[in-house]
């Protein structure tokens, strides 16, 4: 099968939305179905909600600054989104910032309403804006974090150094949440969620070097 025979399987969707070219790939919406087909919580929905919005913070900051999207991959791995470079570091740095505090925001109002007027929802919705902000700004590559951590060592000591700093923080955080598996484990907690998070912090890592 040739290259792009094979690109064009991976492709779910494809269509155009406020001129960006938007991908739905084939893997991230076998991903989704399954997540929601077996999932025995009710937080799947909530979670794939707030992520959704996280990059719609992200999207809104772009279009605010005239930096519009001009295509928005959707994949298992991450949501890709290709815009022209901002010039200016305090732009990029809240382009990057974006994201995250969408979710705090949310944090905030959910945490308020549950604090009103009560319901399980509201705290759960709450909850998970807080954790996927929090996230998202680890200064690890294919993060927020990462991106200013990056966008300000470049500026301070330039591209080569900004890169050596970024690989530091990514194995730091790598070694943090193995350290947190490890303790957890020998405690009697076996909970798997720290290890996959090092895994995920040292192949982003390594990829990008």
């Amino acid at each position: 099968m040739c290259r792009k025979c094979w690109n064009r399987l991976k492709t779910a969707m494809r269509f155009k939305l406020f001129g960006a070219e938007v991908c739905v790939t084939f893997p991230f919406s076998a991903l989704i179905a399954f997540l929601l087909f077996t999932d025995r919580t009710g937080l799947a929905l909530p979670f794939f909600a707030a992520v959704l919005l996280h990059e719609t913070g992200h999207l809104f900051a772009m279009w605010a600054l005239d930096y519009a999207p001009t295509r928005i991959r959707l994949s298992p791995a991450a949501v890709e989104i290709t815009s022209p470079p901002a010039p200016l570091l305090w732009e990029e740095i809240l382009i990057a910032l974006s994201g995250p505090l969408t979710n705090f925001l949310l944090f905030g109002t959910f945490g308020l309403a549950f604090r009103l007027w009560g319901g399980q929802a509201c705290l759960s919705f709450a909850l998970i804006n807080a954790l996927i902000g929090a996230f998202n700004l680890l200064p690890v590559t294919g993060l927020d974090g990462g991106t200013v951590l990056r966008g300000i060592a470049t500026r301070l000591f330039g591209v080569r150094k900004a890169r050596l700093i970024l690989f530091a923080a990514g194995l730091f955080c790598a070694a943090l949440c193995l350290a947190a598996g490890v303790f957890l484990f020998l405690h009697g907690v076996q909970n798997p969620t720290p290890l996959i998070m090092a895994l995920y912090f040292l192949v982003a890592t390594l990829m990008k070097m």
